[in-house]
């Protein structure tokens, strides 16, 4: 994150990302100022502040527009700082691997028929997830529920399947994103107010959390907000607003739907009203939903208010947008019913790395007997705090080969204390290895699959031997035969013979000394 100018002496602490430094969204979530201000800058190549149009549909396709959206916006699950893997933020998950059979009651949106059906009931899912989410309200004080997370599914089928040559519900770029996706899902089962399952093909070989990312149901806009912006591109005329409008696309007579450009809000705000005066609902959720005036009414005063209609809920909205001056203004949403404290990422998030400190093996060991290897680890942390001490968490994994390259053992070196980690290799095991050189490889992390230190150490391995004495020397008529002793027989390795041979010079010596 060497690349991101920071002012240390106003900035006191920020997250960073280990591969995408200041990029992540964790970083203006957990900045600290004195005054709890935070001044960005960013450079702006086109002479404005976005170069995208500002919607989630079709458009924040650039960088400055995206790292806006991240932060007005929650996820289900999203990257961690140290590891890259996916860790849970308003929904909790749980993987399943099947394959699993697909019940009656798991469902898919058909847009010809406009209803929601079970078109894959009784077949297999190659995996099921389970989502139980942490909800609340939206940023114009409107609770979330589960209607929200029905609607924004049917959105996506209706957008992305063209029904008929003249579809008026059909966007070709929302079809190049959803329909491959669409494809593998088996079925969606609303369980309760807050948790969804989802039946799918699309999986990860090794990875639950991808499989958990890559299925992730979270709506980022109000059912109301989204079938309004749905109304206004396929029927806008019917609504006497101002212009043509496209999600996806800038062309001559159509505009690409920004809900930041004042004339785009206008038009917008007018078929909020027209819906609100239908009480319309979508026929997605007409089961759903009994009066949505309430919600309709919430986005009419949020746009009067702020003069936009970026209405999600994340941990910041956008309250002031100023295009001739190039300027945003977001503030922190502190509804009560927003899940997470100011403090709560700071304590959660670790960015933290696994540092090797040591590998002690034996220089060799006889076959038969334990082989103990001992891993010595510290933690370097860089936020919350900065620091280096022993670890106390991590993931350290050995593997052991022959001179051949064939791996004998292997397995997870375990914490025995701070600092330290141990495998023990049973003497079960070297009894079967032959004698030679054998190459002990050790990776570690902070969690499995993550690695950040490697290392190799040797051992030789002494081939463990069973001898018996030799038979007793048969009576000549000089030296009587002294009475033999039984013995039992001798282990060596594989420099015992040479002590024999010793051992049996010595008597010679002593009888020439006389």
């Amino acid at each position: 994150w060497e690349y991101f100018p920071v002012n240390k002496n106003r900035v006191k602490a920020i997250a960073r990302d280990v591969s995408s430094g200041l990029w992540t969204r964790w970083s203006l979530i957990t900045a600290e100022t004195p005054d709890k201000v935070v001044n960005v800058a960013e450079y702006s190549a086109t002479g404005a502040l976005f170069m995208s149009a500002f919607n989630p549909i079709g458009g924040i396709d650039d960088v400055y527009a995206s790292a806006i959206w991240r932060i007005v916006r929650d996820y289900a699950v999203y990257t961690d700082l140290s590891t890259g893997t996916y860790i849970p933020v308003r929904c909790e998950f749980k993987v399943e691997r099947g394959p699993i059979k697909v019940p009656e009651d798991a469902v898919i949106y058909n847009s010809t028929l406009k209803k929601w059906v079970a078109a894959h009931a009784g077949e297999e899912a190659k995996a099921k997830v389970t989502y139980d989410c942490k909800l609340g309200n939206w940023h114009d004080g409107t609770p979330m529920t589960m209607a929200d997370f029905k609607y924004s599914i049917a959105f996506n089928y209706e957008w992305a399947y063209k029904d008929g040559d003249d579809d008026p519900y059909y966007d070709e770029k929302i079809a190049n994103a959803f329909v491959d996706i669409a494809k593998q899902i088996k079925g969606y089962e609303f369980v309760d107010e807050d948790t969804i399952v989802v039946y799918t093909d699309y999986i990860h070989p090794i990875a639950d959390d991808v499989i958990a990312s890559n299925n992730a149901v979270w709506p980022t806009l109000p059912w109301q907000l989204l079938y309004a912006m749905g109304e206004l591109v396929a029927k806008g005329k019917e609504y006497d607003v101002s212009q043509k409008y496209s999600f996806s696309e800038e062309a001559e007579g159509v505009a690409q739907l920004d809900l930041l450009i004042k004339d785009h809000v206008a038009d917008l705000r007018k078929v909020i009203e027209a819906l609100k005066a239908k009480k319309a609902v979508p026929v997605a959720i007409a089961g759903d939903v009994s009066d949505p005036t309430a919600g309709y009414d919430a986005l009419i005063k949020w746009i009067d208010a702020h003069g936009n209609a970026v209405v999600s809920n994340g941990p910041f909205y956008i309250e002031r947008y100023d295009p001739d001056k190039i300027f945003v203004e977001l503030k922190a949403f502190r509804d009560p019913t927003y899940p997470f404290s100011v403090d709560y990422w700071k304590q959660k998030l670790i960015l933290a790395k696994l540092e090797l400190a040591g590998v002690n093996v034996p220089t060799r060991v006889m076959t038969g007997d334990d082989l103990k290897i001992e891993v010595r680890a510290n933690m370097v942390v860089e936020y919350p705090t900065e620091g280096t001490q022993p670890a106390d968490k991590g993931f350290v994994y050995v593997e052991i080969r022959d001179e051949n390259g064939n791996v004998v053992y292997s397995g997870d070196a375990k914490l025995a204390k701070a600092g330290v980690f141990e495998l023990v290799v049973p003497g079960s095991e070297t009894a079967k290895w032959e004698a030679g050189r054998y190459d002990i490889y050790v990776k570690g992390g902070l969690i499995e699959d993550v690695t950040s230190f490697t290392d190799k150490k040797t051992v030789v391995v002494i081939k463990k031997q069973v001898t018996s004495p030799s038979s007793p020397t048969s009576p000549t008529a000089s030296s009587p035969s002294p009475t033999s002793t039984p013995t039992s027989p001798t282990e060596t390795g594989i420099c015992g013979p040479a002590a024999l041979v010793g051992l049996a010079l010595l008597p010679l010596l002593l009888r020439r000394r006389k």
